[in-house]
């Protein structure tokens, strides 16, 4: 027999369609999905590569003013270059050239010459709005330029001349004119022996610096530079901020809408959109106004997307193309170096461009959403047709397979009409008539709820039996001799077969075997075929539901005039053998042993405690959590050997399985009454358990057990027992 799991034909016809149409459809979103993905890539690639063309580009740009002005002024012959800073003033034709060019290219901080004296001159400009440059300068709010001049003297000793250089500021306003000075004072400055001036006199190009420290505003920049002759030979040279270069990059960060850094080859950040993250800002030194400046270095960078691309970087060198995930968002990023327009840069530097993957796969995955619904759509429009054809192929097998199901359970009445097109599917239905008549005419001689059972519990029905402990009852009708002496055969077969259907309903429904009717009598048992733990409580519970049962159809019958049956019972559990006895033709399931007298001897001695079910201690024990007992006696039964305890089933603690509550006639004071009076004769004390026994007899007139207990305790009293006596009762 196949006990795997299964499914309904319905449901795998329709799996199997729609298995099918989901996997087309499946297939072809998932190969539009991939192609989206090869073109977002694609595109990526390209708009990246374009953008970081773009900024090199405008970086060039950007730089270009700085290469230009130094070009032009170390090439032309002006009185800057003649004339020492002491007689330059803001009104001279050259100076004002130098403040236009400030204010046309606002990203270049300061112009300014070093002279092989040791003097110095400078223009420089607020204009790009660097905050720190200006605190740094103590200039005044409203300066837009500062002239720097750092002229040399001699002051007279008694022994030497010691040169000394004196530096002054001239504040200017928007169009030129002086708003404020600072007077002179000697400075440590020398410009020979800045960076920018020690390599320009080395180069006959345009050099352009690394990145370093200015010494006014302590400021990260560089510095491209260019030497001059004449009669006051030196240097020109133009700085540029990081902080001008990060506006710069702000505005592309917004142009790619991703992030655009760049730095050099040693990791040093040159450039941020956030100018403050670009250089360090520690505390001043003690004696010292401004603060100390130190770059930033990509490897401890507190940007993810920064530090993500520059550790790639570092594994790769400049890549074209490299894709990375930084809190759950995927991103793009391309590095390139920037072209060295003079060919002597310190260190090479480098441009990237890092952009969030979706800003490029935004339609595609719209695109990709739309297919994906209207798949979806397809789908759900495809399932009502899917659902119509699984119907119209299974309902006949599926009426076929309920029909078998019916014929299983043994319910053949069916009048079902089962019509098919399909060949198969009609023979099939002529041979389940066939069958259903054929086997309806049999059950008429078959115990149909016992060979259910075997079908439900798949146990093939073969000679021999097992040790099983089963709980099993007994019933019997009192004075059915009586009843049947004057009833007519057919009216007598009719009446006892609704007795038994009466009787055998609660059996069945509570699980229960029903082993044989021997007359007026019945045998079933629990635990058989079919394991049940709770087998006690089932058969007390369709005793006390035969009971209430026969209670009902005794009150129509007597209605109608006729006879009554009062039926007592009898229950024990306990060790038998319960299997297949007779013939390999012909078989009876049935239990043989010891237990099984037993049950039928407690339901003959109701008749002698005036009781309706007796059962044994075995069933006392197991049941007595859900139901009412009173103790009646210990005795040994005709044919048993050792004595058993007999108790009295009343009622229920808890509802039946079928919602009915049977509570006992008896409180429970006056049940704890009838054991203490049943423990005091027990041990002797006939006179207490007499009084007792009075006392509930006169409450319950019609116990018949209190008053057998009455008799047997006034016999004691007139005739003392032995010692040695025993409260064991034998039956013989």
């Amino acid at each position: 027999m196949h006990t795997g799991k299964t499914s309904s034909l319905r449901v795998i016809i329709f799996v199997m369609f729609f298995a099918v149409a989901l996997s087309i459809t499946t297939s072809v979103a998932g190969y539009n999905a991939y192609m989206d993905e090869v073109a977002a890539h694609q595109m990526a690639d390209i708009q990246l590569s374009k953008q970081c063309d773009k900024v090199i580009l405008e970086s060039s740009r950007l730089l270009d003013p700085a290469y230009s002005t130094v070009a032009m002024l170390g090439t032309t012959n002006t009185q800057l270059t003649d004339e020492p800073p002491a007689a330059l003033s803001p009104q001279m034709q050259e100076v004002q050239l130098l403040l236009n060019i400030l204010k046309r290219y606002p990203q270049l901080t300061s112009i300014y010459a070093g002279y092989d004296s040791g003097e110095f001159f400078e223009v420089i400009s607020f204009i790009d709005g660097e905050a720190e440059l200006r605190q740094g300068l103590t200039a005044p709010d409203n300066a837009l330029f500062g002239l720097h001049n750092i002229r040399t003297e001699h002051l007279n000793d008694a022994t030497l001349h010691t040169p000394v250089h004196v530096e002054s500021w001239v504040w200017l306003a928007e169009d030129h004119s002086v708003i404020g000075n600072t007077a002179e004072r000697v400075t440590e400055y020398d410009p020979r022996v800045r960076p920018w001036y020690t390599r320009a006199l080395t180069s006959h190009e345009i050099i352009q610096t690394g990145y370093y420290v200015f010494a006014p505003g302590r400021e990260l920049g560089f510095t491209v530079a260019r030497r001059f002759g004449g009669e006051h030979p030196g240097v020109f040279a133009v700085d540029m901020t990081v902080h001008s270069i990060s506006q710069f990059l702000q505005q592309q960060e917004t142009n790619t809408k991703g992030l655009v850094f760049l730095f050099t080859e040693d990791g040093t950040l040159t450039g941020y959109p956030d100018p403050h993250k670009v250089v360090h800002r520690h505390p001043p030194r003690a004696g010292v106004a401004t603060h100390e400046v130190s770059p930033v270095m990509l490897d401890s960078f507190d940007d993810p997307v920064a530090a993500k691309a520059y550790s790639l970087f570092r594994q790769q060198g400049e890549y074209l193309h490299n894709t990375f995930t930084v809190q759950g968002e995927e991103w793009i990023a391309r590095v390139t170096p920037l072209p060295d327009q003079t060919g002597l840069a310190e260190r090479k530097e480098y441009v990237a461009v890092a952009v969030p993957l979706h800003n490029y796969t935004r339609i595609l995955d719209q695109i990709r959403l739309e297919s994906l619904f209207f798949a979806t759509t397809v789908m759900l429009c495809i399932i009502p047709l899917l659902l119509y054809l699984s119907r119209r192929i299974s309902n006949p097998l599926t009426l076929l397979a309920d029909e078998m199901d019916e014929i299983r359970h043994f319910r053949l009445g069916s009048k079902t009409v089962i019509r098919s097109r399909i060949k198969e599917v009609a023979e099939l239905t002529t041979a389940f008539d066939t069958m259903r008549h054929t086997l309806g005419a049999f059950t008429r001689y078959l115990p149909k709820a016992l060979v259910r059972q075997f079908v439900l519990s798949g146990i093939e029905p073969v000679l021999g039996g097992e040790r099983r402990e089963l709980s099993l009852l007994f019933s019997d009708v009192a004075d059915f001799t009586r009843l049947s002496e004057h009833a007519k055969a057919e009216t007598l077969m009719l009446k006892m077969s609704r007795y038994f259907q009466v009787l055998g309903t609660p059996v069945l429904e509570s699980g229960g075997t029903i082993d044989k009717y021997i007359g007026d009598g019945m045998m079933a048992f629990w635990n058989a075929p079919l394991p049940q733990e709770d087998h006690a409580l089932r058969a007390c519970e369709a005793a006390l539901r035969c009971q209430t049962a026969l209670k009902e159809q005794n009150a129509q019958w007597q209605a109608e005039g006729r006879n009554t049956m009062v039926t007592r019972f009898g229950l024990h559990a306990g060790e038998c053998i319960v299997g297949n006895v007779g013939t390999s033709d012909r078989m009876n399931y049935t239990a043989i042993g010891a237990a099984v007298n037993i049950a039928s001897r407690l339901e003959g001695l109701n008749k002698l405690y005036g009781t309706g079910i007796l059962v044994s201690g075995s069933i006392e024990e197991k049941a007595r959590s859900a139901f009412v007992f009173r103790s009646v006696d210990i005795a040994s039964p005709r044919g048993t050997t050792d004595p058993v305890q007999i108790f009295e089933l009343l009622g229920t603690r808890i509802p039946l399985a079928d919602g009915t509550t049977c509570p006992p006639i008896q409180t429970d004071d006056a049940l704890a009454e009838w054991e203490t009076a049943m423990a005091e004769y027990r041990s002797m004390q006939f006179h207490a358990a007499f009084q007792r026994f009075s006392m509930l007899q006169s409450v319950n007139t019609d116990d018949r057990l209190a008053a057998l207990y009455l008799e047997r305790c006034r016999d004691a009293l007139s005739n003392p027992p032995e010692p040695d006596w025993s409260p064991v009762v034998h039956h013989s």
